[in-house]
């Protein structure tokens, strides 16, 4: 008795695969040759590869390198989430950022999240690429400006303030002071702030972080714990958690402000001074008497005697103490 001829195996298709499923797949994908070679593979696998090759681009301006604002391709834009500006001088050579090309790319960031900007003046901008960093077409939620020069406080407002969605805030800048400060805004959409050299901004500046919830700074001198306070008072109640790095007499001590500190949620990695346990027990005690102050986390980057310099924790109930970094996580009673 003849039997009919079994039909071919049918083969999978990635095209029958739903969106999601495909995306949980190449999420497990974690180096760039692989991602481009599944771009490769099929069409259903294109626009996911995308999102992840160009979610990050770093826009190096420098007539040397082989990403600049002339060479980029255009169709890539859209899948930029974050996207990263920096100058590079090389000798005589300056930045390309001085003609019309980066304008026109920022154009086409149309689902920019993160804006990027590195190690540069202000100055080095044309007119039309500083209108366009600080369009309201760009709907960041994280600015980051580092080693920025602006010369003057009205430049800084222009690209800061025009951006009322923000969230996150990083600043390493130096605003040379205005004398027009009466129409000093607020930013009172920031959430989360990372602030270093604070000392570099114009007095007006630190004022505008009445809303802040959360506060990351470093401290590098006795000017920067100075400006540190005046945005932590400015931030009051609002505030809910504070980490500061390079903690000594620059920070605390010298600012009675400090023992006021309402935030409930406190890190301090303290500088590797020889004066440390002074220093260190000034932030206990303080904080001890604090009693909207939940959870401390102290650090300091160096061997410590922990029951002898460290024995003012009698409102807290436990801490982890290690033999060269010293890292006290106690949450109170």
């Amino acid at each position: 008795m003849s039997q009919a001829p079994s039909s071919p195996p049918r083969q999978a298709s990635l095209q029958r695969l739903s969106e999601e499923l495909i995306a949980l797949i190449i999420d497990l994908v974690d180096d760039i040759s692989s991602l481009k070679s599944c771009s490769l593979t099929c069409r259903a696998l294109l626009p996911h590869t995308r999102a992840l090759l160009f979610e990050r681009i770093v826009m190096v301006l420098s007539p040397f390198s082989s990403l600049n604002p002339r060479t980029i391709e255009r169709h890539i834009l859209p899948f930029v989430r974050t996207f990263v500006v920096s100058p590079v001088y090389v000798m005589d050579f300056m930045p390309m950022a001085d003609d019309d090309a980066l304008a026109g790319v920022l154009e086409g960031l149309v689902n920019l999240e993160t804006l990027e900007i590195r190690h540069c003046l202000w100055e080095i901008f044309s007119p039309e690429t500083q209108s366009a960093l600080a369009s309201k077409s760009l709907h960041l939620q994280c600015l980051v400006l580092e080693d920025m020069q602006f010369p003057n406080l009205d430049a800084f407002l222009f690209l800061v303030t025009i951006h009322s969605s923000i969230r996150r805030l990083s600043l390493d800048v130096a605003v040379d002071e205005s004398e027009d400060v009466a129409r000093m805004p607020a930013l009172h959409q920031l959430e989360d702030a990372d602030i270093r050299n604070s000392s570099r901004l114009a007095p007006p500046i630190l004022n505008m972080f009445c809303g802040l919830r959360s506060l990351s700074a470093t401290i590098l001198n006795v000017e920067d714990g100075t400006a540190l306070v005046q945005i932590i008072v400015g931030a009051g109640k609002n505030l809910e958690r504070l980490c500061v790095s390079h903690v000594g007499h620059d920070f605390g001590i010298d600012h009675p402000h400090c023992s006021s500190l309402t935030c409930p949620n406190i890190t301090l990695q303290f500088a590797e001074t020889d004066d440390n346990a002074r220093v260190v027990s000034w932030w206990e005690n303080e904080l001890a008497r604090n009693a909207t102050c939940c959870v401390l986390q102290i650090i300091i980057n160096r061997p410590f005697d922990v029951g002898g310099d460290l024995g003012c924790l009698r409102s807290w109930s436990a801490f982890d103490a290690h033999r060269t970094v010293v890292e006290l996580v106690a949450q109170r009673a």
